[in-house]
């Protein structure tokens, strides 16, 4: 897998896990407990393996995050 196809895949993936807990009934406190420890984990894999700058990250994925 390249570079450009971890890329794609969490972005694809941060917008549907974020979507999912956000149309879940849960008090705001659990759905920031999902947010922090479910996505972490489905995430560390693409970061051990791909080269990602801290610029990246913060350009594409913080606008979906920002988006819920």
């Amino acid at each position: 897998m390249s570079d450009k196809d971890h890329k794609q895949e969490l972005i694809a993936l941060l917008e549907d896990i974020m979507s999912e807990i956000n149309l879940k009934p849960l008090h705001p406190k659990n759905k920031i407990l999902l947010y922090s420890r479910y996505l972490l984990s489905k995430f560390s894999w693409h970061f051990t393996v791909a080269t990602l700058s801290k610029t990246w990250v913060s350009e594409n994925m913080d606008s979906v995050v920002n988006k819920f």
